[in-house]
């Protein structure tokens, strides 16, 4: 399967979603990135673990990331059919 997903070439270049305005969307980074950070150096460690806390729960598992890939994938009208997708 291809899919093409189209910008608007007209829009600002800022406004574009891009590794500078999405955050790490791996666990293992909000940790390392905010201990690097004043956040990390400041906050006793109770209050960064909670910190933490609030983070990991915005993040997708893989399994979770999997599953809505697949519901994106039904909703456009594609089949997984022994580990291929076919567009019906």
């Amino acid at each position: 399967m291809v899919l093409f997903r189209i910008c608007n070439p007209y829009i600002d270049p800022d406004e574009l979603p891009s590794t500078r305005t999405i955050p790490p969307q791996q666990p293992g980074q909000h940790e390392h990135l905010l201990r690097q950070s004043i956040i990390g150096k400041v906050f006793p460690e109770d209050v960064f673990q909670e910190i933490l806390k609030y983070l990991r729960g915005n993040v997708m598992t893989a399994k979770e990331a999997k599953n809505h890939q697949e519901t994106l994938i039904m909703e456009r009208g594609f089949r997984l059919k022994e580990g291929l997708y076919y567009w019906y």
